[in-house]
């Protein structure tokens, strides 16, 4: 039971990093927390080492698409140097998650190692100076020269939204080159942030103001920016939700065409199968009529065989037993057959030739049923939509103009005239005056 939990409190941690850093500080390039977190112009974050891999190919000037948002990115004239550094990132880091993990991990009270080396969990930060307390040394750090106006929060009120703002005021930014120089100015010329070190070595002779002064210049355009994006982005949800419904509606409209082709085949396997029947029948008809026929004639031509077997009989007996009188009277005694005797029952074409039947099809049939004429064809009928729509109160007014021109006076008057005109008295003297002329 004692081993267990250490290893517990070591998966809370695991998992509680995992969340913060999945969500908020996780490079989307190695998947890891930043490293030198470096800013593209299109906003997205990566590391340094990162983007220089990427783009360690490439001269400035060159372009390469963004990992993220695929963006076209130009490579800077100084190269990965070029590209702004990301504080917010960075200061992310630096504060809130080492500050949540810090709190999972029970770690201890700077002062009391320093003091007496014993060991007292913390349970509030410092967050100017960064220093980890106890609830004991948190009451006494505000109570000295060096410290009185330094800022002590419990670990619970680190992680409240409440406390953000406090938080935000005390945070110490360290410059990206000089490790331990916090970032004091902010360099006009440049437009980046610059601490002591290097307002002295690389922007002695440039214009600098303070950080508070740039930022409030620079927080009046990004609330301007803000509003515009926020609205922006009204807009485009509303056609996010323009297009869903549009791609639910095409969904239905595609399974109920479906749903009518299959049908339509349907019907026409069915008229098919009912015409196969159809023919069939014909076919059958056809069949036992001239079986019938043929049957007649095999019966009368076997019945005249027969005759003609004992005739020949009877002769080849009397030649060769009979006496001279039986011979003389034989042809008598014998009746000739009188043709076929089958003309009164059977035509020319039904006796003498062979009937053949053949199945012919119609190839316009086959030519409409494959080009999809026959079964019927998908026809594409666009729509306008309110998507690409900006602005149509003056569309709609023209057009309630045009309307309301369409019926006005004058052209009621002009299409009275002409329907008098279609009964006039002119057009009825003319009638009668020939009405009275005629006989």
């Amino acid at each position: 039971m004692a081993t267990a939990a250490p290893k517990s409190e070591s998966e809370d941690e695991k998992s509680l990093r995992t969340v913060i850093t999945e969500n908020f500080v996780s490079c989307p390039i190695c998947l890891v927390e930043y490293t030198d977190p470096t800013d593209l112009p299109c906003k997205h974050t990566f590391c340094k080492g990162c983007l220089s891999t990427l783009i360690s190919h490439l001269k400035p000037g060159s372009k390469f698409p963004c990992p993220v948002c695929q963006r076209e990115i130009e490579v800077p004239k100084n190269g990965l140097g070029g590209f702004t550094h990301n504080f917010f990132v960075e200061s992310l880091q630096d504060s809130v998650l080492d500050s949540v993990l810090k709190a999972s991990k029970k770690t201890k009270c700077s002062f009391c190692a320093l003091a007496s080396e014993s060991e007292t969990v913390a349970t509030a930060k410092c967050i100017t100076c960064n220093d980890y307390l106890c609830e004991k040394c948190s009451k006494l750090h505000c109570s000295t020269r060096f410290t009185k106006d330094h800022k002590v929060l419990t670990f619970q009120q680190i992680q409240s939204e409440e406390y953000q703002t406090v938080i935000q005021e005390q945070r110490i930014i360290f410059c990206p080159e000089h490790k331990d120089e916090p970032l004091r100015y902010y360099c006009v010329k440049c437009e980046k942030p610059v601490c002591r070190d290097c307002k002295i070595l690389g922007h002695d002779r440039h214009k600098v103001t303070t950080l508070s002064t740039a930022s409030e210049d620079v927080s009046g355009e990004l609330q301007s920016l803000l509003e515009l994006f926020e609205t922006q982005d009204e807009t485009i949800q509303e056609k996010i939700g323009i297009l869903e419904e549009m791609r639910i509606s095409f969904q239905e409209n595609k399974e109920h065409i479906c749903v009518e082709v299959s049908q339509r085949a349907d019907h026409i396997c069915q008229i098919v199968r009912l015409k196969e029947k159809d023919i069939l029948q014909d076919l059958e008809q056809s069949f036992s009529v001239q079986m019938k026929n043929w049957s007649t004639a095999h019966d009368h031509f076997s019945g005249i065989s027969s005759t003609l077997k004992s005739c020949v009989n009877v002769i080849r007996n009397t030649l060769k037993r009979g006496v001279p009188v039986e011979i003389l009277m034989l042809p008598d005694r014998l009746e000739k057959p009188s043709g076929l005797g089958l003309k009164d029952k059977l035509t020319e074409d039904e006796l003498y030739k062979e009937l053949k039947l053949t199945f012919e099809t119609n190839q316009d049939v086959d030519q409409e049923i494959s080009s999809g004429a026959g079964l019927g064809q998908i026809h594409e009928e666009w729509r306008e939509t309110s998507l690409f729509e900006e602005d149509t109160s003056e569309s709609t007014s023209e057009d309630e103009e045009q309307a309301s021109n369409s019926t006005s006076p004058a052209t009621t008057s002009e299409d009275e005239e002409q329907a008098s005109n279609l009964t006039s008295p002119a057009t009825t003297s003319e009638d009668e005056e020939q009405a009275s002329n005629s006989p």
